[in-house]
């Protein structure tokens, strides 16, 4: 039994020695040095005094035997509890000074977060309750003296509730984002319908050929326009119900885009020359250039427009009116029309803009042959033409530029 305790002190002493975090806690590097000193150390003590015992053993002296043995076990287990106890403390340390890294952490993210609430123009009593509690728990000075007495499992315990009270305050912020999100949305949703009822108002008012207009984007008459935008907004409110409010902006984007085109198209039916003709603003001129990039298995467009008159050129959105079409069968046939802000823009005599689209594989959008926000980069002959008109007189202006791919 004594040399069983030896072991495990032995085995104590490794692992504390072969512990640089440990060794390095002066006391229990001390304390180590003190047991393990061949002269005055109480294991070396100890383990002199077990070999007297074996030493009586064999000399058949039993009785010394037992006193010797029983003596060394005394020793040896005051050693172990000795350096059990400092492990404890020193491992209890530790995970106080943890505890304070993990409270500075929290701290910093509650800043953040309240940081991330002043930008917001809403209610926000409810997060700011939750951050304010939480703040009061992570005093630092109060957990450092809960540390100074020993009491961990308190200072744990509010380190748990602060980061409970601020995901808490996460979820409510992320609430109140969805609502403003989803009334943007549904705005947005009512202004596009009012664009649509002004085109149909339009078109019954002018009695022009719908067909002809409308084959522009392969829809064989109006019904079909009007069930492919209600379709649209379903999508965009199912979307935006789940949270997927990328998805859902970028469906947005687009039904702007047609709407924007077919009220621009509109005009050039209504208006194919000015009503009340503006003393001459000037000659225009426009010229289309396109760069084809490849970065790995990507594809990008690189569209140059190009004042090259001496007539500003207005252009209906921030992509300078772009539309792509695709010969098919020797007819140049509508293919894509890139997303982008809906404002005017324009180019003043010698400017120049750009703009690149991005070439993505073909994709499935649930809306028969209508294209929505995605280029197919499918091999064959395609033409770019930016559409704008004449800053003054409304003249249209256009200018092409063809490609192929690959």
């Amino acid at each position: 039994m004594a040399d069983n305790a030896k072991l495990r002190v032995e085995a104590l002493l490794r692992g504390i020695r072969s512990n640089s975090t440990l060794m390095l806690n002066q006391t229990i590097n001390s304390t180590v040095l003190s047991l393990m000193d061949s002269t005055t150390g109480a294991f070396t003590n100890a383990t002199n005094i077990l070999q007297w015992a074996h030493s009586n053993f064999t000399e058949r002296n039993y009785t010394e035997t037992v006193r010797l043995s029983l003596e060394s076990m005394q020793i040896f287990r005051e050693i172990y509890a000795t350096l059990n106890q400092l492990i404890e403390e020193e491992e209890e340390w530790l995970q106080g000074q943890g505890l304070l890294v993990a409270m500075n952490c929290a701290l910093e993210r509650l800043q953040k977060m309240n940081e991330s609430i002043s930008s917001l123009s809403t209610n926000i009593e409810t997060p700011m309750g939750y951050l304010n509690e939480a703040k009061k728990l992570l005093n630092l000075t109060e957990a450092t003296l809960l540390l100074q007495q020993g009491n961990v499992s308190e200072v744990a315990h509010r380190l748990a509730e602060a980061n409970r009270l601020m995901n808490q305050a996460t979820h409510a912020l992320k609430l109140k984002a969805q609502e403003q999100v989803q009334a943007r949305i549904d705005q947005y949703l009512q202004k596009l319908e009012r664009n649509r009822e002004r085109i149909i108002e339009r078109l019954n008012a002018t009695g022009i050929n719908a067909t002809e207009l409308f084959a522009q984007y392969e829809f064989r008459n109006m019904g079909e326009f009007n069930q492919s935008m209600n379709s649209l907004q379903q999508m965009v409110k199912a979307h935006a119900a789940l949270g997927q409010f990328k998805k859902a902006y970028a469906l947005l984007n687009s039904m702007a885009n047609l709407t924007q085109n077919l009220e621009f198209r509109l005009k050039k039916f209504l208006f194919p020359t000015p009503i009340l003709p503006s003393p001459p603003q000037g000659e225009p001129g426009l010229q289309v250039s396109v760069k084809k990039l490849s970065i790995g298995s990507a594809l990008t467009l690189v569209v140059t427009v190009n004042n090259t008159g001496n007539a500003t050129i207005i252009f209906p959105n921030s992509a300078f009116g772009i539309t792509i079409e695709k010969k098919s069968n020797g007819e140049w046939v509508n293919y894509y029309t890139p997303i982008s802000a809906q404002v005017l823009v324009s180019l003043k005599p010698g400017e120049i803009g750009k703009v690149q689209i991005l070439l993505s594989a073909p994709q499935s959008n649930g809306l028969g042959k209508m294209k929505i926000n995605i280029f197919q980069s499918a091999s064959g002959e395609y033409k770019v033409t930016a559409h704008g008109w004449v800053q003054g007189t409304y003249e249209p202006v256009s200018s092409s530029a063809e490609f192929n791919i690959p």
